[in-house]
């Protein structure tokens, strides 16, 4: 895994939003299955509060950053740490971990406007992943927005967040297989 497999899952997680939000209609991208459950625009939107919080974490770290030394970016790699959550992340995903209320999304979402901003935020976040390919980011720790315990090197945010796209859009499609989901109107 490295910087270009990120890039490119990103790439893909756009096209999986779109498709995904061209297949359904307003109210039903907005249908929850039963309250306290996301509906499927709640999923997406969750996404983009997420990717939003850690941009800039991301830009400051990257920012501390001296420039790369030839030869010594292939030394960063996933901590033996971080392997464990990162499967927990992945769908269809075994552990279910509650978010905390600045990542809960409001009900009643515009899909054009959630699209855009899923977009906008993951052409950001692959602009800073590729920013990274040229700076020696040994050291360079991301904190994560959730908890000022868990902390990330540039590869790993991109490895995690792009499992966290994954593990939400599996969950926005599973929404459209429950019982009392709308059909077409």
């Amino acid at each position: 895994m490295d910087f270009s497999d990120i890039i490119g899952q990103l790439d893909d997680l756009n096209q999986q939003v779109e498709t995904l939000l061209a297949g359904f209609t307003e109210k039903q991208l907005n249908w929850r299955p039963v309250p306290g459950k996301w509906s499927m625009l709640e999923c997406v939107s969750h996404l983009v509060q997420t990717g939003r919080a850690y941009l800039p974490k991301i830009s400051r770290a990257l920012d501390s950053a001296g420039p790369q030394v030839p030869g010594e970016q292939k030394g960063i790699s996933i901590r033996w740490l971080v392997i464990p959550l990162l499967r927990w992340m992945e769908p269809p995903y075994r552990l279910k971990i509650p978010t905390v209320p600045i990542f809960t999304p409001a009900g009643n979402i515009l899909p054009d406007q959630v699209g855009r901003d899923f977009v906008e935020m993951n052409q950001s976040l692959s602009g800073q992943v590729n920013r990274a390919r040229s700076l020696n980011l040994r050291g360079i720790r991301v904190f994560s927005p959730y908890s000022r315990w868990v902390r990330f090197n540039p590869l790993e945010i991109g490895v995690f967040l792009s499992a966290h796209e994954r593990r939400h859009l599996w969950q926005a499609q599973q929404v459209s297989t429950m019982p009392g989901f709308p059909g077409d109107i």
